[in-house]
């Protein structure tokens, strides 16, 4: 373990899963890497660290049927997946001044832009980062069309991956329920 570390992970954790040592040495040695994921939304060192740790035994819990082949690509989703339900499960806040929120109120319709606003920005926050990506651009006005010259992929690929993260994004906002 490096003095650096901010992680520490044991030999198994509170519920007897025994910590695959490839993930812990990956955890250990990539974990700068891992915790620039999404840091300017998820800033608090020691829970990033303590996500981090979960990765490493949920990935070491999990049952394959081959061997893997890139244990770092599998131990980053894992990751990725507990930050992303992190930030779409946080309360979001946003400061500003007392006067801004009266003038606001009184306009309904203003009311109406923030919520939905919000909402939205709470949907792509739950998205993967690709699929938020084209959301992003779509909401700017860009076609899938247009999108796909600048990306070299097709406009059916990027639709799918657009409604893929619809999907997703549902699913971690409301769970398994049929919407």
């Amino acid at each position: 373990m490096d003095s650096q570390s901010l992680i520490w992970i044991p030999e198994a954790d509170a519920k007897g899963t025994v910590a695959d040592p490839q993930f812990t040495r990956v955890a250990y040695e990539k974990q700068d890497e891992f915790f620039r994921y999404r840091a300017d939304e998820f800033s608090d060192p020691a829970a990033r660290a303590d996500l981090l740790e979960k990765a490493v035994f949920r990935a070491s819990k999990a049952k394959t049927k081959a061997p893997l082949e890139d244990r770092q690509r599998y131990l980053f989703r894992t990751y990725q997946s507990l930050v992303d339900e992190a930030i779409a499960s946080s309360v979001k806040t946003i400061s500003t001044e007392p006067f801004v929120f009266e003038t606001l109120s009184a306009n309904r319709d203003a009311e109406q832009e923030i919520y939905d606003a919000l909402r939205m920005r709470e949907a792509l926050e739950a998205m993967p980062e690709d699929a938020r990506s084209i959301w992003e651009k779509r909401i700017l006005g860009y076609s899938f069309d247009h999108m796909s010259e600048e990306l070299h992929e097709s406009a059916d690929t990027l639709n799918m991956r657009s409604r893929r993260g619809v999907k997703e994004a549902i699913e971690r906002l409301f769970g398994h329920e049929n919407r």
